[in-house]
C-alpha cells in the first residue's frame, strides 16, 4: 500500500509541550475497520434523519453507542461461511513519514465573534502529525471474488488518505498450518480472532483506538497473537504468519 496523499487518524492525543492546544497524533499501524470500509468501497455507516428529533421544542440530547453495522454483517458471514465482502487484516508499516501540522479555526485580530461555548463543538487550535507520501504499508485480505491487481482506497480524516494498493493473490498450495504455538508476523484484530475460533495464549498491542464498541470494547485493540494452528502463507514479499478463518478454511 503506497500513500499518495496526507493521511491522518487520531489515534492518540497529547498537550502541546511547545505550542497551544492538543496534538494528534497518527498511528504508524492502521486499524482493519477502516481497512474494512475502504476495500468495500464503504465511505460510511448509513444514517436516517427522523423529523420528529427535529421539532422546535427542547430535546434531550441522547449520546448513541458506537456500532460498526458493516464490520459486524463482514464478521457474520464469516462465521455462516458464506463471505460475500472483503475483510482486512490491520496494516503495519514497512515505511514511515510523518509531518506536523498546526490548524487553527480562530482569527487573531483585535476583535472577533464567535458563538458561545465554541470549544464544546470543535477545538479552536489543533496539532496533527499526520503521515506523508513516501509511507508504504503492508496488510492481508480475504475475498470471496477476484480483486484487480491494482486499485485506489480511501480513508482516515474526511478521507483524505489516498493509497494505489498492489496486490499479489495467494494460491491455496502456498498456504499451510503451523500446529506447534507460533506467534503472528502481521497485527490482527484481538476481537476478531477469537471469532476464528482461536484461543489466544499471549499477544502483544500496538495499537488502541479511542473509539470503543459498546458490546465490544475488545474490537479496539489490534496486535501480535501467539496461538496454535496459526498459517504459514507464502508471498513474493515473504513469509506471513497469521490466523485464518476456519469457517472459511
Amino acid at each position: 500500500m503506497e500513500l499518495h496523499g496526507i493521511l491522518t487518524f487520531s489515534s492518540e492525543i497529547r498537550p502541546a509541550v511547545a505550542g497551544v492546544g492538543a496534538v494528534h497524533i497518527t498511528s504508524s499501524f492502521i486499524h482493519n475497520y477502516p481497512l474494512i470500509y475502504a476495500f468495500n468501497r464503504r465511505i460510511c455507516e448509513a444514517y436516517v434523519a427522523f423529523p420528529s428529533l427535529h421539532l422546535p421544542f427542547q430535546r434531550e440530547r441522547v449520546k448513541s453507542p458506537l456500532r460498526y453495522t458493516f464490520v459486524d454483517q463482514v464478521l457474520n458471514e464469516i462465521k455462516r461461511s458464506e463471505l460475500k465482502h472483503v475483510y482486512a487484516y490491520p496494516a503495519y508499516p514497512v515505511k514511515v513519514t510523518t509531518k506536523k501540522f498546526f490548524l487553527s479555526a480562530k482569527g487573531y485580530g483585535y476583535a472577533e465573534k464567535i458563538k458561545r461555548g465554541i470549544k464544546s463543538f470543535y477545538p479552536t487550535e489543533t496539532n496533527w502529525i499526520s503521515l506523508l507520501p513516501s509511507t508504504k504499508h503492508r496488510t492481508l485480505l480475504i475475498s470471496p471474488y477476484r480483486l484487480p491487481r491494482r486499485l485506489y482506497i480511501r480513508m482516515g480524516m474526511k478521507r483524505a488518505g489516498l493509497f494505489k494498493v498492489y496486490l499479489h493473490e495467494v494460491h491455496p498450495t502456498e498456504i499451510k498450518v503451523i500446529n506447534a504455538f507460533e506467534w503472528s508476523n502481521i497485527p490482527v484484530n484481538l476481537y476478531d480472532v477469537r471469532l476464528f475460533n482461536y484461543v489466544v495464549e499471549g499477544y502483544t498491542k500496538v495499537l488502541e483506538t479511542r473509539s470503543k464498541p459498546e458490546n465490544k470494547p475488545e474490537a479496539s485493540s489490534i496486535g501480535y497473537i501467539q496461538a496454535r494452528g496459526l498459517y504459514e502463507i507464502k508471498t513474493p514479499e515473504g513469509r506471513i504468519v497469521a490466523p485464518l478463518p476456519k469457517t472459511l478454511w
